[in-house]
Parts: structure tokens; sequence; C-alpha cells
């Protein structure tokens, strides 16, 4: 990439990223009723117009709508080039309130007829106008179009201009930052124009950009990390081939449902480190050009915002977080759905470090169901240097996709309470997980890599007779890790009702590449323990 591009690169991506933002919580769809617009400390209340939304929608005249765009405009360009300042303006303009209202409401075009923002459908950010509509606003607005450096891109007419009676609205255009900062791009204003598809270019996919692996491939962690990992390698490409103007051409893309970046409840969505969310391709009305620092797991209460900045600078290859969230391809709206997450931080020439991520959910609806109780899997020392530690094998008979929601209890070396996570495992496929407990502890169970006190003190005198050798305490402490990792594991399967677990608990012995233990299935919870007390 050339400095020249590098820098243009620069400018224009902190223009999208500059012009829009809302602060808001995090929460379902249907139920983030009102936007809220934290106001930056030290920055002005945003002005109420003289001539408010409702009384344009009222009295649409052509005075009514110049105002209004006008003093939207003049808001605009004043504004200082801190995105925080900014986010809070656009959240404003996004806000039912003295700025929206009915079909009067604020867009704002670059100036090659993209649309960066529009307060009433976020969806629409990316998209390019037709050529034919959008010369009309370039000729309403006076945008001047020449090669002389220090007339290309001003404004002719100070106030701008009405569009055609067939299109509707006033268009107003202004530079950000304000000049004489050498960074100034033009934008466009507009008021009482409601876009339709018609006014629109299609979407076109590239079929060179296909992913290999596409978002209706995705059925488990690694087809996951693929699509996760095809889209930081598809907008790279973009950026090298079509500089910052990718960043704005990309959103579309990503966001059709026809496409192969978008299919039911698989999506990515994208974020700076820090948590300004960019891009959101299920739900850009509710959390596109967003502060995600408040949004917290649905269920859990927890904030998300550090754990997925945790997570993706863990390791530069990316990382997988289980959290609760709204699932798009599920019309009850419910959060209470676990969302396996693989995310991934990038740094791409000319821009600052982006965070790109999906995930896919649970089946939803009434999906066949079973449960599994395995008795015990376990990572454990004993003695003469033994060492137990049990190979998990699922397998998928079935002909559809399997969720696997896993529960797993320690009774040693663990966490205090039952932790949980998620897996996929695609039909006709078997996993074998040489070591369960290495298996949970990468689905981010919180199990230690070494032992821990189980709670028992067996090398003294309780009062009671636990049944079991203490194969740990000889009286001497000789610093290896001799503690246990032992639990028991439920395995409850949606999606496919032909899943087997299977546990192989073994130890090397001394015959070379030897090993001795046993094996064991996991026991149907319809025909396994019920009201019974049961000892292992």
């Amino acid at each position: 990439m050339t400095g020249k591009k590098s820098k243009t690169l620069t400018i224009l991506l902190g223009c999208t990223l500059l012009l829009a933002g809302v602060f808001s919580d995090v929460r379902p769809a249907v139920a983030q009723a009102q936007l809220e617009c934290p106001r930056p400390q030290g920055t002005d209340e945003a002005p109420t117009p003289s001539i408010t939304a409702a009384q344009v929608e009222a009295d649409p005249t052509g005075a009514n709508l110049k105002t209004f765009a006008v003093e939207a405009r003049n808001y605009l360009q004043d504004l200082s080039a801190q995105r925080d300042v900014l986010a809070y303006a656009l959240c404003v303009f996004r806000r039912e309130g003295d700025w929206k209202a009915g079909s009067v409401y604020i867009v704002i075009l670059t100036a090659d007829g993209t649309v960066d923002t529009n307060a009433d459908n976020m969806a629409l950010s990316g998209r390019q106008l037709r050529e034919e509509v959008f010369s009309q606003i370039v000729a309403a607005a006076g945008l001047a179009a020449s090669t002389d450096p220090h007339t290309a891109g001003m404004f002719t007419n100070p106030d701008g201009g009405a569009l055609p009676e067939d299109l509707g609205g006033h268009a107003a255009g202004y530079l950000h930052p304000p000049p004489p900062n050498p960074r100034s791009v033009p934008h466009i204003v507009l008021a009482g124009f409601e876009i339709q598809e018609s006014h629109l270019k299609p979407v076109v996919h590239d079929p060179a950009d296909a992913p290999a692996v596409t978002a209706g491939d995705v059925v488990d962690r690694d087809t996951l990390k693929s699509f996760v990992n095809g889209a930081i390698t598809f907008l790279a490409d973009l950026l090298r081939r079509e500089g910052g103007s990718a960043l704005l051409k990309m959103k579309p893309l990503l966001r059709d449902e026809m496409g192969p970046w978008r299919e039911g409840s698989v999506y990515i969505y994208a974020l700076d480190t820090t948590g300004y969310i960019w891009f959101h391709a299920a739900f850009p009305n509710q959390y596109e050009f967003m502060v995600g620092g408040r949004a917290r797991d649905a269920v859990t209460g927890e904030l998300l915002l550090p754990q997925i900045l945790a997570a993706a600078q863990s390791d530069p290859e990316g990382a997988f977080i289980t959290y609760h969230f709204d699932d798009p391809n599920d019309d009850s709206d419910s959060a209470e759905i676990p969302k396996t997450v693989f995310l991934r931080q990038h740094i791409f020439p000319g821009a600052p470090p982006f965070i790109l991520a999906s995930g896919f959910y649970t089946r939803t609806g009434a999906p066949d169901t079973m449960t599994q109780f395995v008795p015990v899997v376990l990572d454990s020392r004993g003695k003469n240097n033994s060492h137990f530690t049990s190979e998990l094998a699922l397998t998928n008979r079935g002909s559809e996709s399997a969720m696997l929601n896993f529960t797993y209890t320690a009774e040693a070396g663990g966490p205090e309470m039952p932790a949980t996570a998620t897996d996929m495992l695609g039909p006709h496929q078997q996993m074998i997980a040489s070591n369960a407990i290495d298996y949970l502890r990468g689905l981010e169970i919180p199990i230690p890599e070494t032992g821990g006190d189980d709670g028992h003190d067996d090398g003294g005198d309780d009062g009671h007779d636990h049944g079991h050798n203490d194969d740990h305490d000889d009286g001497h402490d000789d610093g290896r890790d001799d503690g246990r990792r032992i639990g028991t594991l439920r395995v409850e399967v949606s999606g496919s009702s032909d899943v087997s677990a299977v546990v192989r608990t073994t130890t090397p012995t001394a015959v070379p590449e030897g090993s001795a233990g046993l094996a064991y299935l996991g026991v149907p919870e319809n025909e396994g323990f019920h009201k019974e007390i049961v000892y292992l």
C-alpha cells in the first residue's frame, strides 16, 4: 500500500468511525424501546432545533424542512472530531424526539453517494445510491465537481437546496473535520428524504471473495474459527484493493442474507479495542455505532466487553468465549440461549486494531433433545507414578448437527459451582478428546491446569471413614503436581437424537505404549439414576 493510499485510508476510516455513535445497554432487540445518549463530560447539550422533526412532519413546507436540515448540518460541522462527541450527536439524531419523528430524520452521505448513517435504518450503512439519484442530491447540495484541489469537495450552496419533488427532502453539505483541517472530507446531510430500495444499487458479491467456509457451513468450533478467519482475510484483501472505502463497502456484503457471510443465527460483528462497535450484521439499529462497555450477559449479568477484550488479547490466533445474547433466528427474542463465539484481533494496514467475531447458538423451537450422564472424567496422578486421564469420544450418527451443552461438576480440583459450556458436532461426525479435562478447559470451563485442593483432608482423622485410599499424601512433598481434577459431566444434546458419549479412563503401564483402565458409556438420563442414592 502506498503512503498516499494509506493516508487516505486513515482519513476515511476516521470519518467512518466518527460519524455516528450510540451509548446504550445491550438488550434483546424488542426490549430496546429508546436509546440512551449519555453526554461526554465537557460537551454541550445537543441543541433543540427551532423547528422539530414532529413539526416538520405536521407541516413539511420547504422552509420548515430547510431550517431543520441546515440546523442539523450546522450542529454536525461545528462539532469536534472527537469520537465520543460525535457519537453523542448521532445518538441524539437516532432517538425519537426533537430530531426524529415519523418520516422525518437525518441521513448522512459520503461524497461518493454511500450511506454513512441513516437515523431510521442503520442496515442501510454502506449501501450506495444509484447515480441518477445521487446526482440530483449533489446538485441540490451544490457539491463542486472539480479537478482543482482548492475547489474540489467544496459546496457552492451555503444552505443547500431542495431535492426534486419525486425524491423530496432537503440536502445541505459540510466538511468534517472543519477547515482548515487538511483531513476535511465532504459529507451531505439529508432531511425528509426516505431512502427506498429502488434508490439503491443492488448488493453484488464477487464469487472470488467467497470464503472457504460460509455462514451456512458453520456447525462447530473448527468451522466457526475458519469462518471468522475468512472474514479477516476478506476485509484485508478489500482494503488492499479499495482503500478506506472498503470499510463501508463491506458492510452490505457481510449483512446480505443472500450472500455467504450471513445465514440464520450466524453473522459477523466487529469492534475496536476501545469497545466501539462499528459493525453488527444482525442488529444494526440496536448495536451498530455503539460503545459496548455497558453490555452485559443476558443471564449472568456480567459485563461482556472485558471478556471480549481479554479473550482477543490472550491469543493472536483468536479465542473462544461463551455468553448469552439474543438469537436473530429466534422469533421469541429470548436471550437465554448460550452463544459460542470465536473472536480474533487483527491489525489492518493503515487502520487501528479491530476484533472480528461470530458465533453459533443452540437450536430453538422444539428440537429432539437427550441428556447423558458421564459418571466421572478426570486427570489425576496416583501411586507408582500412575497418571489417569479420561478420553472422551462423542459420536453423532444423526443427519442433523448436534448442539452439546456440557455441565461439569467438580469433585476435586475445579470450580466450586457447576460450570457450563457449549460445543457443536456436525452430522455423521465423531470428536475424540484425548484428555476430557483439557477439552473442557478449552471450552472455557475454569478447571485449573494443575491439581487443586479437593476439599478433603485425607491425611488426618476427622472421625469419618471416607472409603478411599490416600494415593497422594505419603508424608513427603516432592514438588510434583499430585492434585486431582475429578468431576462428573452432564451432556445435554439438542438437534440430533443419535449422539453417544464414551469415556476411556487409563494410565500408562510399564509395557511400552501400553495402558490399563476401563471404558464406560454415558448413561441416558431416562435410563439411569433417579431417586436412588448412587455410590461411585
